[in-house]
């Protein structure tokens, strides 16, 4: 009996030494989640100040980068195609003057570009285009317009009034001259040369003197388009007289044109006509019923007006240049000019990182051409049972990760596997009491029967 009970007792023995180890060992389990926590609390923390810090600036450079390049390559790409046959040596040319334009000048460096290709529409080519931009850009910021625009009034200029690109400059600050001193747009002016510009060009007019009578005119508010058609007819009644005109100008004695048949010059035939201001009904029959109002306000204005207005004109040079620089100051295009500027090193870094992401998205098509031919056209074949088990794995795959991403971190993980151990530990420890328990019961049985 006495050795039964010792039995019973080296039972209960080893029931408690290992209730001690594996209370031992829930405690250690727990002190290890609370350092598990701490170290995914700092974890963290470091995590979103790096992120906040330097991931999400640097990506969010890298992102801007490669965006502005892709304008700006966009719009190179259009002009290559529109101005056709170009070696790359031009192409690289045209290209560092978009960029050098977009960090010294309020346009970016793809606005620049949107130019070159309205001057390439025009029929430049790429030296012109490259001799052109410069003083167009700077009108375009004196008037304040689109570049685009801009480049189409510069070349529609240059081109109907005989112009080589080189000569862009004088044009331009002329056009600036002429709008910042007169009751018109550098928009009607380029309309207004569109119609009277080769004319006045082919009769000996210069760019000066007939800029200058299309302010007098606008400063009578004839403008654009009405003047330069007035200014295109009367200038050929002058050399070429109807019937009525050329009487109407023997009758007042005023010579039009030499003895070859060649205009005289514009200013003196204005000086010619002044003593006949009134006499509207001659006036009428030379200059034309559309004529009449533009020409008689040019009259009127006087063939001195006229020089002196010529004059200032061919001394602009440089206006366009000197507005632009004043225009600049202002705290609103110093700030477009800083935003250029930004732009410029953006498009800088784009285009550094360009043979990466062209080998990016090579792989990357390829990549979809290989799913699209290998997984996909494997699917098709499979059988119908085959292709419900494979979209329930997919849907089980498509959960996992907003399972996972509901787990935050290490610490969290362990809150839940931390209580599982112990759990482990009371299962453990319940059915080795049982077990105990148990064994004492039949051994009282055993010696009752012995008994």
């Amino acid at each position: 009996m006495a050795t039964n009970v010792g039995h019973i007792e080296a039972i209960l023995e080893l029931k408690n030494r290992m209730s001690a180890q594996l209370d031992k060992a829930s405690t250690d389990v727990k002190r290890f989640k609370g350092s598990l926590d701490k170290l995914s609390e700092v974890s963290v923390q470091v995590g979103a100040a790096l992120t906040a810090g330097i991931t999400v600036p640097l990506t969010g450079i890298a992102v801007q980068a490669v965006k502005t390049f892709a304008a700006f390559e966009g719009e190179m790409q259009s002009v290559r195609a529109v101005v056709g046959d170009i070696t790359e040596k031009e192409f690289a040319a045209l290209e560092d003057k978009a960029q050098d334009m977009g960090a010294t000048t309020v346009f970016t460096a793809a606005q620049s570009a949107e130019a070159m290709r309205a001057f390439a529409l025009a029929g430049f080519e790429s030296n012109e285009i490259m001799s052109a931009l410069e003083s167009t850009l700077n009108m375009a910021m004196a008037a304040e317009i689109g570049v685009e625009r801009a480049a189409s009034i510069s070349a529609g200029i240059i081109r109907g009034f005989g112009f080589e690109a080189r000569d862009s400059g004088r044009a331009m600050d002329v056009l600036t001259a002429a709008f910042t001193n007169a009751n018109t747009e550098v928009t009607g002016l380029g309309d207004a040369f569109k119609f009277v510009g080769p004319i006045a060009k082919n009769l000996g007019l210069s760019f000066e003197t007939t800029t200058a009578a299309l302010q007098i005119m606008a400063n009578a508010n004839i403008k654009a388009g009405q003047a330069g058609r007035a200014f295109r007819m009367a200038l050929l009644r002058l050399v070429a007289p109807p019937k009525e005109a050329s009487d109407a100008l023997a009758q007042l004695g005023v010579a039009a044109t030499d003895a070859e048949g060649r205009l005289l010059p514009f200013d003196k035939i204005i000086q010619q006509l002044e003593p006949h201001l009134k006499e509207t009904a001659e006036m009428s029959a030379i200059f034309g019923t559309e004529s009449l109002t533009p020409m008689i306000e040019v009259v009127r204005a006087g063939a001195v007006s006229l020089r002196e207005m010529t004059r200032e004109l061919e001394g602009a040079g440089g206006t366009a240049q000197r507005t632009a620089d004043t225009m600049k100051k202002s705290v609103n295009n110093q700030f477009i000019l800083m935003k250029s500027a930004i732009d410029g090193v953006f498009t800088a870094i784009g285009q550094e990182l360009e043979p990466v992401l062209r080998s990016l998205m090579k792989a990357g098509t390829a990549l979809a051409g290989l799913v699209n031919t290998q997984l996909i056209g494997g699917f098709k074949a499979l059988s119908p049972t085959s292709k419900i088990l494979v979209g329930a794995f997919l849907a089980m795959a498509a959960a996992a990760g907003p399972v996972l991403l509901a787990v935050k971190g290490i610490g969290l993980a362990l809150a839940f596997i931390g209580p599982a151990l112990l759990a482990v530990g009371a299962a453990v420890t319940s059915p080795l009491t049982a077990f105990v328990a148990l064994g004492a019961i039949l051994t009282t049985i055993l010696l009752q029967n012995e008994t």
